[in-house]
């Protein structure tokens, strides 16, 4: 009878120690990762690419960092994914890092690929890739002479990601007196885009000018589409695996945002 009793004693103590933890868990851990987790942007097929923390315009892009719950909970979090979390939250969560990890490695490749693409083609038609503080350093030496800033190379990964044509946006004056050109593009879809970095600088620009450089981008950007097409592909398939780890992970966490009882056992429900 003794023995029944502290039995049935030890059972409701773990009972209620498994109750308390879960709470614990829920509060700390599940809740605050759903929020985080909804505060992210899915990855597109478009640039950035990357998923967005926060701000549309002032957020980081997410690539492999840790979650801030990772950190202000370290213990309970560790907890919770090694001995609570179900084997579906686990992997999406693994596979949700490691791909973000793998499409911004990617994404830096295929910058660096259309970079020296760029360089090479352009510098046929006397055409630099500087940044700003380059071209202005030339503009000082009063040397006549044509420019791309840098940027120009996440504006044609923008027009390969989004299957676009690239026409001129305005020009105006870029700096003592030097022109620039300012570059837009249109997707598949028929929308505008504009790039805010896609300048186009020379000592004089005219009609003849502009109509030039636009269609020498436009004839590089059909080459870099043949050339380029396996690496936009593989960002398009890591874009989806991104996105389809973390809806899995979301609805995971929903699961045990109102689970009664976590299962599993761990060191904060032992009862002696």
């Amino acid at each position: 009878m003794l023995h029944y009793k502290v039995r049935e004693i030890r059972k409701d103590r773990d009972l209620a120690l498994r109750k308390e933890h879960t709470q614990e868990l829920r509060e700390k851990v599940v809740i605050p990762w759903i929020r985080e987790l909804n505060n992210i942007s899915n990855a597109k097929k478009y640039y950035p690419v990357l998923p967005q923390k926060g701000d549309n315009y002032f957020g980081e892009y997410y690539k492999v960092e840790d979650f801030d719950i990772e950190r202000t909970e370290k213990i309970l979090f560790k907890d919770f994914l090694e001995n609570h979390a179900s084997k579906e939250l686990k992997e999406s969560f693994k596979y949700f890092k490691k791909y973000c990890e793998k499409l911004s490695n990617r994404i830096n490749e295929t910058k660096r690929k259309i970079k020296d693409f760029l360089k090479e083609n352009l510098k046929k038609h006397e055409i630099l890739i500087l940044n700003d503080r380059e071209i202005c350093k030339q503009i000082e030496k009063n040397y006549n002479f044509h420019a791309f800033e840098e940027e120009i190379v996440d504006f044609i990964l923008s027009c390969l990601l989004c299957e676009a044509k690239i026409k001129i946006h305005k020009n105006g004056i870029y700096y003592k007196n030097y022109q620039k050109i300012e570059f837009c593009y249109i997707d598949k879809c028929g929308y505008w885009k504009y790039s805010p970095k896609a300048i186009f600088v020379s000592k004089t620009i005219d009609e003849n000018k502009k109509a030039e450089v636009e269609n020498l981008l436009n004839e590089l950007l059909n080459k870099a589409k043949e050339k380029f097409k396996n690496d936009i592909e593989k960002i398009y398939t890591l874009v989806d695996e991104i996105n389809k780890n973390k809806k899995i992970m979301h609805e995971e966490l929903k699961k045990f945002e109102h689970k009664r009882i976590y299962d599993g056992n761990c060191e904060y429900i032992k009862y002696p």
